[in-house]
C-alpha cells in the first residue's frame, strides 16, 4: 500500500491523445501538455499506462482505503508532491435494507458520496484538477457551475493558495453562492441558463489571466474527470474484489458516469474483472439532452449542434443544455461490450418523493440531483420486474440536501410551539402510536 504519497514520482506514467481525428497528435506527461490539445485546442483522452507505474495485484484493493489518493497510479498525476487534499473519497458503501425492500430489489448498495469535504463527489475531480494545475505551474482558477463545483473549487482553491472565480447561471441557488464566498471565492451570476455560453465566458477568462479552467468535463479539461473514477475502484474494494450487476448514475454533462465506465475498463484491462456492470443514467424530465443520446444513438457532433431548449426543471444541477461529456462517453461505449446502458427520466415531483423517501428509510438527505436514482428505480420497479435479474445494485448519491436546504425543505411545515405546560403525553402519542 502506498503510505509515503510525497515520495513517489512516476516517470512516464500515462498518454494524452488528441480525440480531432485530423490531428490525432499523442503527447507524453513528461511534455507538461495543457488541458486540451495544443495544436488544435480538441479534446484530449487520457490513457494511464499501467506497466509504467509499477505491478499492481488485487491485493492492493484488499486494504482499506485512507483517500481517493490510495489509488495515485490510476491517476494522471506525476508527482505526489503536488497532490492538494481536503481528505476527499474513502466514503461508505451502506447496504439500503429498508429501501431495498420497499423496492423488492436483492441487495441495494448507496455510495455516499456526501460526506465529501464540501459535500459532493465533485471533490474528487477538483482535488486532482488543482493538484495537476499545480504541478503545471498555475496560480489561479475559474470554473462554470450549475450545481456543486463552484463550491469544491473555491474549497481547493483556498488550500491550494489559488485565487479563484466561478461563473454561475442566473438560477443558482443562494446556498451555493454564499457556500463559495465563505471558502473565499469569487462569483460572477450571468443572466443565462446555457451551459455552453457560460463555458465561452470561463474560457475568455482563463486565457486572458491565466488561470487553470476546472471544468469537470474532458471537453475542457482531460484530467479534472479521473478523480471521479476513484468511486469505482473504492466500490470494488469495499465488495472485496467484485462490482454490482447494476450501477445507477445521476447524469447531467455525462462525467461522472464516463469516468466510473472508464474505471471498470481498466479493471478490465488489467484482468481484474471479466465484465462491466450494466448502467441506468438518469435525468431529470425538464432538461434530458444525454437520455436523449442513448436513446437514439446520437454521434457527438449531433448532439452537441441541438443544444436543449426551454429547461424546466428545479434540479440545477442536472441541467445541462449540451451535455459536455457525450463524447468521451460515446467512445467509452463502444469498448463496454456486454455491458447494457440505458436511459430514464424522472419527473421533479417524483424525485422530490423519492428525496423524502430515502431521508425517512434510510436516514441520508441527499439533493435532488442525487435523488433521482432512487426516483428511477421506484419508477421503473413500479412498472416491471426489470430490476429481479440484478443480485446487486448500487446508487451513486453525489451530495448532501444540506447544501441546498432552504430550496429542499420548502415544502415542510414548521411544527407549533406549545405551552410549557403543555399535555405533554397528549401531543406526543400521536408520533408513537
Amino acid at each position: 500500500m502506498y503510505n509515503s504519497h510525497a515520495r513517489l514520482v512516476f516517470a512516464l506514467k500515462f498518454l494524452m491523445k488528441c480525440t480531432n481525428p485530423k490531428c490525432k497528435a499523442v503527447f507524453t506527461d513528461e511534455e507538461k501538455t495543457p488541458f486540451t490539445c495544443p495544436n488544435c485546442d480538441s479534446p484530449l483522452n487520457i490513457n494511464i499506462i499501467h506497466d509504467k507505474v509499477g505491478k499492481i495485484g488485487l491485493d492492493f484493493f484488499r486494504e482499506r482505503t485512507s483517500s481517493m489518493w490510495k489509488f495515485l497510479p490510476f491517476l494522471p498525476l506525476r508527482n505526489a508532491a503536488n497532490i492538494v487534499t481536503l481528505g476527499e473519497g474513502s466514503t461508505p458503501l451502506l447496504p439500503a435494507s429498508n429501501l431495498g425492500k420497499d423496492l423488492k430489489l436483492k441487495n441495494l448498495l448507496m455510495k455516499n458520496e456526501t460526506i465529501n469535504p464540501t459535500g459532493s463527489y465533485i471533490d474528487r475531480q477538483i482535488s486532482l484538477g488543482i493538484s495537476v494545475a499545480k504541478e503545471l505551474g498555475f496560480q489561479k482558477a475559474i470554473s462554470l457551475s450549475t450545481g456543486n463545483v463552484g463550491a469544491s473549487v473555491a474549497a481547493y482553491s483556498a488550500r491550494a493558495g489559488f485565487k479563484s472565480l466561478c461563473v454561475v447561471p442566473s438560477n443558482y441557488k443562494a446556498g451555493k453562492i454564499q457556500q463559495i464566498k465563505l471558502y473565499g471565492g469569487n462569483v460572477i451570476q450571468i443572466k443565462s441558463n446555457s451551459e455552453k455560453s457560460l463555458m465561452d465566458l470561463v474560457i475568455k477568462g482563463s486565457k486572458a489571466f491565466n488561470a487553470v479552467n476546472l471544468a469537470t468535463t474532458s471537453l475542457y479539461n482531460a484530467f479534472t474527470n479521473h478523480g471521479a473514477k476513484t468511486i469505482l475502484y473504492e466500490i470494488f474494494e469495499q465488495l472485496e474484489t467484485e462490482l454490482p450487476d447494476l450501477i445507477v448514475v445521476p447524469v447531467g454533462g455525462g462525467a461522472l458516469i464516463s469516468a466510473i465506465m472508464q474505471a471498470c475498463l481498466e479493471l478490465k484491462e488489467l484482468n481484474f474483472i471479466s465484465e462491466v456492470p450494466d448502467f441506468i443514467a438518469v435525468q431529470p424530465e425538464g432538461c434530458h439532452p444525454f437520455i436523449d443520446a442513448i436513446t437514439m444513438n446520437l454521434t457527438p457532433e449531433e448532439v452537441y449542434a441541438n443544444a436543449w431548449k426551454n429547461v424546466k426543471t428545479e434540479i440545477s444541477a442536472l441541467a445541462y443544455d449540451i451535455p459536455f461529456d457525450y463524447s468521451w462517453f460515446y467512445m467509452l461505449k463502444k469498448q463496454v461490450k456486454g455491458s447494457k446502458i440505458s436511459g430514464i427520466v424522472v419527473s421533479d415531483a417524483e424525485t422530490r418523493a423519492a428525496q423524502k423517501l430515502l431521508s425517512k428509510r434510510e436516514g441520508l438527505f441527499v439533493e435532488m440531483a442525487s435523488a433521482t436514482v432512487i426516483a428511477a428505480l421506484k419508477k421503473i420497479g413500479a412498472n416491471s420486474n426489470e430490476l429481479s435479474q440484478f443480485n446487486k445494485v448500487c446508487v451513486i448519491l453525489t451530495g448532501t440536501g444540506i447544501l441546498d436546504v432552504d430550496q429542499e425543505t420548502k415544502d415542510i411545515s414548521i411544527p407549533p410551539a406549545y405551552p410549557d405546560n403543555l399535555d405533554w403525553e397528549k401531543v406526543m402519542k400521536p408520533y408513537f402510536s
